[in-house]
């Protein structure tokens, strides 16, 4: 496991996406195909894709939401940038 601000991975954000109906499962692959998003979940609810992402700075940020902004069949985003980490674990209990 790396620790992201060795690398300079400082930003941390996560993502609601709503798109156009229908159109989340072609939007689903671009998002997934993307370096920096860690995770990718489909929801139910306000928006239908959940994205984790790790990004440098809130510059960088910004490039990615207009990028992910220009995705054929995205119709909106909202984003939550993590001021603090209280707990983050892949371990699941049993």
């Amino acid at each position: 496991i790396i620790d992201p601000k060795k690398i300079g991975k400082k930003l941390k954000a996560f993502i609601g996406v709503s798109t156009e109906p229908g159109r989340c499962g072609e939007v689903r692959p671009k998002l997934i195909a993307r370096p920096e998003v860690l995770e990718v979940h489909e929801m139910a609810g306000e928006h239908d894709l959940f994205l984790k992402l790790i990004t440098e700075d809130a510059e960088k940020l910004n490039d990615i939401l207009h990028e992910i902004d220009r995705v054929s069949g995205v119709s909106r985003t909202q984003t939550s940038i993590v001021l603090k980490t209280e707990k983050e674990t892949t371990s699941i209990p049993f």
